[in-house]
């Protein structure tokens, strides 16, 4: 028993995103006649969690299957035969469509909120264990105790005459990789928790006994979401993107900003994992007693994006009126600092599954320092998500043939402009010059073209 996947490109490596349609075929062949009750064929999606519990000594194991598709062999046109002959190839086919959603049923655990509940019915990215191989080493960052694995199952029952159910015969599974579409989601309030820091104040100080000359703060906003365009024909591609930095220094007398030396950018990869449910998002209740031990667990990898030299940044002096109509001075600064994408990394989407989620945390740190204090440094915490797009280069077969057909119809169109302007006032007439827009759309307007 054989799998074999139709390939959509020489190139094609077998990685599906939302909407794709996954065809192939199952090719049986026997070295006897043998009698046979059936075959299946399905298309699985298989969560797999290891949680070493020290603790108690034990190592945890966890297997999810959250999505499973039965491929019906009546609708392929397949006929299966009772008795499979000597030497003989048979060949089943199937056709599966790679879903946005999984059913609700799937997710039937206590969940705190709407948002939890809506995030574990979406469909996860192939993740661990198979290499997505959009760059070159293909690795993915995450631990080698996760894996959440796709793939089309295929097996062949033989009639069982001392059982009340069909005997396995043969079974063989082949593994495929799955993007799906993430779209942008409203933001959502998480900087009340250890994992995300916003905003940083830092009371400056002088002398022996540390006497305070200021204030410097720190702040910014969650960026844009990083855009990920991959498909089965082509390796992953995204631009990055900017987040932007306010320094505000208030000074306690008359002291002068600090200088800005340099901005360094880094970016965790946080994989939480669990051998039971996640009642709410991990990353909201991070460092908290919601969060628990024993069954779950973190994975953190780090890596360094960029870093930039700050000493042209100028501080903008503003001048506000207190409440006691006292003048009070401050500094302002923006700093952009560009957020690269790591090379040689495969970057899934940001997601959040009832056992596994995986978040990204952007690491901003300004180095400053000053005639009147040491050199020292102040960082913030963003939540940064990846999303992933279909890429737009990508387009189905039908679509493909109607691009050529209006591509045609263009070059026309002078000549069609010619001939509106030839027409009787207030008589339509058959516009001859675009014959061919007129019947691939004819269905859609009607017997008139």
């Amino acid at each position: 028993m054989n799998i074999y996947l139709d390939k959509r490109s020489p190139n094609d490596d077998h990685l599906y995103t939302t909407g794709d349609h996954i065809d192939g075929v199952v090719s049986v062949s026997t070295e006897r006649d043998i009698e046979i009750e059936g075959i299946q064929i399905l298309f699985r999606g298989v969560s797999q969690v290891e949680i070493e519990q020290l603790s108690i000594q034990r190592l945890s194991r966890l297997e999810h299957v959250f999505f499973s598709v039965h491929q019906p062999m009546a609708e392929m046109g397949n006929i299966i035969p009772n008795v499979l002959k000597e030497e003989h190839n048979y060949d089943f086919r199937f056709k599966f469509v790679v879903p946005s959603k999984l059913m609700p049923q799937t997710c039937r655990h206590f969940r705190q909120n709407s948002h939890i509940s809506q995030a574990h019915t979406l469909l996860p990215p192939t993740m661990g264990g198979v290499k997505l191989q959009m760059c070159s080493e293909g690795d993915d960052l995450s631990p080698e105790c996760v894996k959440i694995s796709y793939s089309i199952q295929a097996t062949l029952f033989a009639v069982s005459k001392k059982a009340d159910f069909p005997k396995t015969l043969a079974s063989m599974s082949k593994p495929l990789k799955i993007m799906p579409i993430v779209h942008e989601q409203p933001p959502i309030d998480r900087s009340n928790n250890g994992l995300y820091c916003l905003m940083k104040e830092k009371t400056m100080k002088l002398g022996l006994w540390r006497s305070p000359t200021g204030r410097l703060f720190v702040s910014a906003s969650q960026p844009q979401p990083i855009v990920i365009s991959a498909t089965g024909h082509q390796r992953q591609e995204c631009m990055g993107t900017i987040a932007t930095i306010e320094l505000k220094f208030s000074p306690g007398g008359d002291e002068q900003p600090p200088d800005l030396h340099s901005c360094t950018a880094g970016l965790s990869i946080y994989t939480f994992y669990s051998a039971r449910q996640w009642e709410d998002f991990p990353d909201s209740i991070f460092a908290t007693t919601q969060f628990g031990t024993g069954s779950r667990s973190i994975h953190q990898k780090d890596i360094a994006l960029s870093k930039i030299c700050l000493k042209s940044v100028q501080w903008t002096r503003d001048v506000a009126e207190s409440i006691e109509s006292t003048s009070l001075i401050c500094f302002t600064a923006l700093v952009h600092v560009p957020i690269p994408t790591p090379r040689n990394k495969v970057l899934v989407p940001t997601f959040h599954a009832c056992f596994v989620s995986r978040v990204y945390v952007l690491n901003i740190s300004i180095a400053y320092h000053s005639t009147w204090a040491k050199a020292s440094t102040s960082s913030v915490k963003l939540r940064m998500k990846y999303s992933h797009r279909h890429n737009a280069s990508h387009l189905p077969k039908q679509t493909e043939k109607d691009a050529v057909v209006c591509m045609r119809n263009l070059a026309n169109w002078i000549a069609a402009v010619d001939e509106i302007r030839s027409w009787p006032e207030d008589l339509p007439q058959p516009l001859h010059a675009l014959l061919n827009l007129a019947r691939s759309y004819r269905p859609n307007l009607g017997s008139e073209g």
